[in-house]
């Protein structure tokens, strides 16, 4: 099957081991048909590199860059192309050994899924909170998710991360593809996919390192992200269960208990905003809402009714 890896780059080299990251594709054994970089207008020398290695650069403008439809547009010119899977990637994601994307796209294919995600490590990562985030959600062993899981696996269910991440492009696009989001897209698509009555995979044995930063003000910010999910896409919740719900029979350390605060804080800041922001249509403009962010920079945001989530999207 043609396939396709892309990285989503926006000064990549002065952000993260751009050079590992490239390197590290460079040595899997499964050889992709394109390699491609999505790039934001990097002012470093992100592009430069990823060319003198033989990657293929699309440019989008910045300002028009948005997470869900930035990668759908980019799904439907692979196929367009004629490219049957394509494995997304975050510029800050290092596949790991030399099968993880080889392991991927097997699990991919050979379950029979729509989508699939790989496994993030703890290497690098000694932060207590990102090791028990990581812990909980990429377990040792693989598995499929459809939505006989929901009573069992509540909002995890529709857990799914682009960070690193395997599509089958002309499925996922009968399924709707990503809707307009600047966060959690895969996750929203990944609902209305099992929902629908598809699978989502989780390949643990597809593993790369991707570090997130341990600040107070990143924990929140983060928090606050999926909050504002949360509180815009009600459905989410109300089909699969809040995410208290998801977290009640785990246990927490000591030494988690203050960062997961500060995050949960934000959570519940960015619910009420988000909750806010969907009753209120002076928020809105030309169809599409400004989102207040806390980086200072507003978001587009689409939200699809929960009875749009049915057999029928996919018609």
């Amino acid at each position: 099957m043609k396939t396709a890896f892309v990285y989503f780059t926006l000064n990549a080299e002065s952000s993260c081991d751009w050079e590992a990251a490239l390197a590290a594709v460079a040595h899997q054994s499964f050889e992709v048909d394109l390699k491609l970089v999505v790039d934001s207008e990097s002012t470093d020398r992100t592009v430069e590199l990823a060319e003198s290695r033989g990657w293929e650069v699309h440019t989008v403008k910045r300002r028009n860059f948005n997470h869900g439809l930035t990668r759908d547009e980019i799904l439907r010119h692979l196929d367009r192309r004629g490219f049957d899977i394509a494995v997304y990637a975050s510029q800050d994601a290092v596949p790991e050994g030399n099968n993880s994307v080889k392991n991927l796209v097997d699990y991919l294919v050979g379950n029979q899924l729509i989508g699939v995600y790989g496994r993030q490590s703890c290497t690098g990562d000694t932060h207590p909170l990102n090791q028990w985030q990581k812990m909980r959600c990429y377990p040792d062993e693989s598995f499929v998710k459809g939505k006989e899981n929901i009573p069992d696996m509540g909002l995890m269910t529709a857990f799914c991360s682009n960070t690193f991440a395997a599509w089958k492009i002309r499925d996922f696009l009968r399924y709707g593809g990503f809707p307009a989001t600047n966060f959690g897209e895969d996750m929203l698509a990944s609902a209305r996919i099992i929902l629908a009555g598809g699978k989502i995979g989780y390949c643990a044995e597809a593993t790369c390192k991707h570090v997130h930063p341990a600040t107070w003000r990143f924990l929140f910010v983060r928090g606050y992200e999926i909050g504002y999910m949360h509180g815009r896409t009600p459905w989410l919740l109300k089909v699969f269960g809040t995410a208290e719900r998801s977290q009640k029979n785990l246990s927490i350390s000591g030494s988690i208990v203050i960062p997961l605060a500060v995050k949960y804080a934000g959570y519940l800041l960015g619910k009420l905003i988000g909750r806010l922001m969907g009753r209120n249509h002076a928020y809105r403009e030309n169809g599409n809402e400004q989102r207040p962010s806390l980086s200072g920079c507003s978001a587009v945001t689409e939200v699809r009714p929960e009875q749009e989530l049915t057999e029928k999207s996919r018609e």
